[in-house]
């Protein structure tokens, strides 16, 4: 890795070098899942050019389906709630493409060979909303991945930008690592599991959470009992411990 760093930084000019090491600098001295959400939109500022950028948690092999998250979006909310639905996340050819190497769209999208009934769809719905073109990163931990991705024409055109995050990548990355994943068992939370943990959690009351949620009580115990069985939680305030500070 150490190789591959010193022969991006002969490719990039000076100044690209310095950013590198304040990008490094500032990852480390982030705390919280909060900071890195603002140390992304401060990109916008310093980079003023760069494309629409997506940080995401999604699911790995058997999890592909049941894990998702966006830690930070600057695209369509109608576009990201498509990715609400399992199966079109399956379709995706990023989300189960290789790591390593960035991915991009409109390569990966036109080297689909007799793509299936939902890969047709999903293309189709690119195509729709403007979203065949883009780069994506992508990192494997033990059930699921972390994604970075810049969408548009620009980001699959803009070689310098694209090594400047190929180097920063790591760096990223350990951050994502280091803040999000002792919560990792959040992701294996239904959707609504999850909504309803993070009322509770965040002290609402079940009545509080059925209202703003509009379900009625029952259905909000049912759903933290299922909860509590499944990680063998002796009551609400267990369940909250154990999903906030427990790895996977």
């Amino acid at each position: 890795m150490q190789d591959r760093i010193r022969q991006l930084l002969a490719e990039v000019p000076p100044w690209t070098a310095y950013m590198l090491l304040a990008i490094h600098e500032q990852l480390a001295s982030l705390s919280s899942a909060d900071e890195l959400h603002q140390w992304l939109r401060s990109l916008r500022q310093s980079l003023p050019h760069m494309p629409p950028l997506l940080l995401a948690l999604s699911g790995r092999g058997p999890h592909m389906s049941r894990l998702h998250r966006i830690v930070y979006s600057e695209w369509p909310a109608h576009w990201i709630e498509r990715f609400d639905d399992p199966a079109f996340r399956a379709a995706d050819p990023v989300l189960s493409g290789a790591a390593g190497n960035p991915i991009i769209w409109s390569q990966k999208l036109s080297s689909i060979y007799r793509p299936t009934a939902s890969e047709k769809r999903f293309i189709a719905a690119c195509r729709a909303a403007g979203m065949t073109h883009g780069i994506s990163f992508v990192a494997d931990e033990s059930n699921h991945r972390i994604v970075l991705s810049m969408s548009g024409q620009e980001s699959e055109a803009n070689l310098p930008l694209q090594r400047l995050v190929l180097m920063a990548w790591p760096h990223i990355v350990g951050c994502t690592r280091r803040l999000l994943m002792p919560k990792d068992r959040l992701f294996e939370l239904s959707p609504r599991e999850r909504d309803v943990f993070e009322l509770i959690s965040n002290g609402e009351t079940y009545g509080s959470a059925a209202h703003a949620l509009g379900i009625d009580d029952k259905t909000v115990t049912s759903h933290v009992n299922r909860m509590m069985q499944r990680y063998d939680a002796a009551n609400a305030r267990h369940l909250i411990k154990i999903l906030l500070s427990c790895h996977d």
